[in-house]
């Protein structure tokens, strides 16, 4: 199991967990200071297999699956670079190399 910590360094909030998720307004500010970040596969041969491991690992739905790989790219859009450590920490474990990358999105006002 992977913990995870994490500190703003503007109001000084900290937040620490076992499953590399972060809720709420937390989640929200990381998203807002750090941007969105994935992981982008070393080897686009391992789509199937990643989609299988994320919907063991997170309980994903096949439809979330879907949606959670972006067509025909080799980034998968995960949200804070925290939960983008834990995805390829989890993916490392099944041998997946991976690595981290900031994604950019458009936000909608």
């Amino acid at each position: 199991m992977t913990s995870l910590s994490s500190r703003c360094e503007n109001c000084g909030a900290a937040w620490e967990g076992d499953d590399g998720r972060i809720t709420g307004n937390l989640r929200v500010m990381h998203l807002e200071q750090e941007g969105t970040w994935g992981v982008q596969l070393s080897n686009l041969k391992d789509r199937v297999w990643v989609l299988k491991i994320m919907r063991e690992e997170f309980n994903f739905s096949m439809n979330d699956a879907r949606t959670f790989v972006k067509t025909n790219n080799d980034v998968l859009k995960v949200g804070t670079k925290a939960e983008s450590y834990y995805v390829q920490d989890k993916l490392k474990f099944y041998q997946v190399n991976v690595s981290i990358t900031q994604v950019y999105v458009k936000l909608e006002n």
